[in-house]
């Protein structure tokens, strides 16, 4: 967890806006687990806060975060050799007209044809 901290850390006092990007690209290629890469954004994002960080500093570091769990469009997921984030729950109300889920299970949306059938009863 330290390299992947120290890892961060470095990338944001940079102050460049591509490089908290391209740390957390750098540790997912290198095979660190994505909890982990999330938890030191997460640790980032709440430290920032502390200090009374505007919408665009925490912006910066959520959107990261929304790319390395894939809560983006897929173009712009952070491709990570160990997801272990567990799927998340699917409320009822996730799921199209004719019944086939919403979401992938994987934090994306999942686009799906329209079914020309009716759903079974």
């Amino acid at each position: 967890m330290s390299e992947v901290k120290n890892r961060i850390g470095t990338a944001w006092q940079t102050g460049v806006k591509i490089e908290l990007n391209r740390a957390a690209e750098e540790l997912a290629e290198r095979g660190h687990l994505v909890s982990v890469i999330y938890d030191a954004l997460e640790e980032l994002l709440l430290s920032e806060r502390a200090r009374g960080a505007s919408d665009e500093v925490e912006e910066r570091i959520t959107d990261v975060m929304d790319r390395l769990v894939g809560w983006c469009h897929v173009s712009n997921h952070i491709n990570t050799k160990a997801g272990d984030f567990p799927s998340p729950p699917m409320p009822a109300e996730a799921t199209h007209r004719n019944g086939s889920p919403a979401f992938d299970g994987n934090y994306s949306p999942l686009l799906r044809p329209a079914s020309t059938t009716s759903p079974p009863d």
